[in-house]
């Protein structure tokens, strides 16, 4: 706002027939400077923050999820608050890639991921892990707290089949395993 408002001015000036000096032009091109020095900052952002994304679901990757396990177990130590982890598999996805095709299975995966994310607590986090696997850490949950979520998630796919675009209903499940974090186990 800053460098269009100097722009608007300089513009402003120019346009009355007055000559634009090389000092009324340095506040100007000061802005400027500040403005790409801003857009560069955010341009590394992003990219940081995309660099942990996985581009088909949007999920976090497995690469962030180590910090944040990590973090969580740290975490677990020091305030002694349960935390579980849970892994989650689609079950039979190989079938839906032959049935279908690949398209549609990465359709069933980024919808998966969506619902997931829909049927999680704020504070819970997903990983997309590998293939058709997620990572799930539930912070503040001891086992029959972490059951209650993955059985919501487990209901959220299975109740409602995946609309591809291909107009096919699929009908989707998955299957979880569940781990409590304890000071015996490390994040890995």
């Amino acid at each position: 706002r800053d460098m269009h408002d100097r722009a608007r001015n300089l513009m402003e000036k120019a346009s009355a027939g007055v000559a634009v000096t090389e000092e009324d032009y340095a506040p100007f091109e000061e802005s400027v400077a500040l403005f790409i020095d801003q857009a560069r900052r955010l341009e590394k952002a992003f990219a940081a923050a995309a660099s942990e994304l996985d581009p088909l679901t949007g999920l976090r990757n497995r690469q962030s999820m180590a910090n944040d396990l990590e973090r969580e177990r740290r975490r677990v130590l020091r305030s002694g608050h349960p935390c579980c982890v849970a892994i989650g598999d689609i079950d039979h996805f190989k079938k839906i890639n032959d049935t279908h095709g690949h398209a549609v299975g990465d359709e069933v995966l980024a919808a998966c991921a969506q619902r997931f994310l829909r049927n999680l607590r704020p504070y819970d986090m997903v990983y997309r892990y590998g293939g058709e696997e997620f990572l799930f850490c539930l912070p503040d949950s001891d086992v029959e707290q972490a059951m209650d979520v993955l059985e919501r998630m487990r209901h959220a796919l299975a109740d409602t089949p995946v609309e591809a675009t291909d107009r096919n209903k699929i009908a989707v499940a998955a299957s979880f395993g569940v781990a409590t974090m304890d000071k015996d186990t490390d994040s890995e």
